[in-house]
């Protein structure tokens, strides 16, 4: 596990009574949803390996599924962006979807597409993008705008018919 002492915030989120936050430390990668309720973490090795927990009071029933693409989390080039990782979890029926991956320091906006016609815009920052959203629609396309108005498409070659999503969704 990464040194917690090394721990430092890339950036964090709050949207009414949920905040999201995302933590580096010696390469790994770490994000959590808190909400009233509950509480998500996520935890990603530099080798692509990755762990998450809910927790929640009273005791909360949950599961989760990720997609994840070790290669997402390598440095991207100048002017791009790449999809690490993409889950859905639920928590005792409150349903929450994540993306994260890696952007350039030329790439200022992320916005990711959902499969229900909504976008979201992402929060980048220290070369990490995030994005959460209530619900399961999946992510269909990831774009970044870089400073001088170029866009770029982030890789998303999954098929999600194959890995989700969870029971009950």
């Amino acid at each position: 596990t990464p040194d917690a002492a090394a721990a430092h915030p890339v950036l964090s989120e709050r949207r009414g009574p949920y905040a999201f936050t995302v933590v580096s430390s010696d390469g790994w990668l770490r994000y959590c949803l808190v909400a009233p309720t509950f509480a998500f973490a996520n935890v990603h090795s530099p080798d692509g390996s990755t762990s998450s927990g809910v927790s929640g009071s009273p005791a909360t029933q949950g599961e989760s599924w990720e997609v994840v693409d070790t290669g997402g989390f390598a440095d991207p080039a100048p002017g791009t962006l790449t999809l690490a990782t993409a889950g859905t979890f639920t928590s005792d029926g409150e349903q929450w979807s994540t993306a994260l991956g890696r952007v350039a320091p030329d790439v200022t906006s992320v916005q990711v597409s959902l499969s229900d016609g909504t976008t979201v815009d992402a929060t980048a920052a220290e070369g990490v993008f995030a994005a959460w959203w209530p619900g399961t629609a999946q992510p269909r396309e990831v774009v970044g705008v870089a400073t001088d108005g170029s866009r770029a498409r982030a890789a998303l070659d999954v098929d999600w018919s194959v890995v989700g999503p969870p029971a009950g969704s």
